[in-house]
């Protein structure tokens, strides 16, 4: 593993530490509707993972279940709260499963539920021209990939013009990763790495929400992980729930955050300097 520890880390408010993990093509920022919400109810972490938004993006990494949390868990309290969305989900909940004592809770947005490898390329292959290209790696992705890297600055700059249903900075942040960590995080956390092993494993309960209207992880995969450990809440939204109803999100970790402090289990974090970057 490269000796990255410097992830790039928002952090607000005091109390219980909440920990934020954004989903493919993302940034930290991606939170930031749920943040404006609640910002003083606990001690928030929002992270750009390896390769993506503002933390280093280096080359030689797998960019696998192994290697991202190797690097959350350089950056992240001992104990703490993790919510997740898409593919950060799974990183929350991989990391639930293999370090349960540093999970005080978690809740899961938009979970890519899918059953085999076969499903997540046949689902994510429908979604659009970038995406087929980048499940199937070929000469063509890579081509496309070069391209954008050499207008990454201009794109940044213009993207808020094309992605007018996202805030502003999520636009831009969209295109803070190389073609490395985006098409191997996909490959390796979202296609490859199950679920539902990982829920079998949790002995706490897990919140998952879901919108309704998710056309990228339709609503029945994670339907069929409803056990009594685990809670699903199915709300009005698509795929991009902290965006879209940030208020349901916020609702899920208000009540897991009431679990933990009702058994009397939440750490707590100073306020930190505003803005504070690690």
């Amino acid at each position: 593993m490269t000796a990255v520890t410097d992830l790039h880390v928002t952090r607000w408010g005091a109390g219980t530490p909440v920990v934020f993990l954004h989903g493919l093509g993302a940034s930290g920022r991606y939170w930031d509707e749920v943040r404006q919400l609640d910002a003083d109810r606990y001690a928030g972490i929002a992270v750009d993972l390896l390769g993506f938004g503002r933390s280093p993006k280096p080359r030689d990494e797998a960019y696998d279940i192994d290697c991202h949390l190797a690097h959350i868990l350089l950056t992240v309290p001992e104990a703490a709260v993790f919510v997740g969305h898409s593919a950060g989900a799974l990183l929350a909940l991989a990391l639930a499963a293999r370090f349960p004592d540093r999970v005080l809770g978690l809740v899961l947005c938009s979970l890519p539920a899918f059953p085999d490898a076969p499903t997540a390329r046949r689902e994510i292959r429908r979604l659009g021209v970038i995406a087929r290209l980048t499940v199937g790696e070929g000469r063509a992705a890579r081509t496309l990939c070069w391209i954008m890297c050499r207008l990454r600055y201009v794109g940044i700059a213009i993207a808020p013009l094309f992605a007018r249903s996202v805030p502003a900075p999520v636009a831009r942040d969209a295109l803070r990763h190389t073609y490395t960590s985006y098409s191997r995080t996909m490959q390796h956390v979202i296609i490859e790495h199950r679920a539902a092993p990982d829920l079998a494993a949790r002995t706490d309960t897990t919140a998952l929400v879901h919108g309704r209207d998710d056309d990228v992880v339709p609503v029945r995969y994670v339907e069929a992980l409803v056990s009594p450990r685990v809670r699903l809440d199915v709300v009005d939204g698509d795929h991009y729930l902290p965006i879209r109803n940030p208020t349901a999100v916020a609702a899920a970790i208000h009540a897991t955050l009431d679990a933990i402090r009702d058994r009397g289990a939440a750490p707590t974090l100073a306020q930190p300097p505003p803005e504070q970057n690690a």
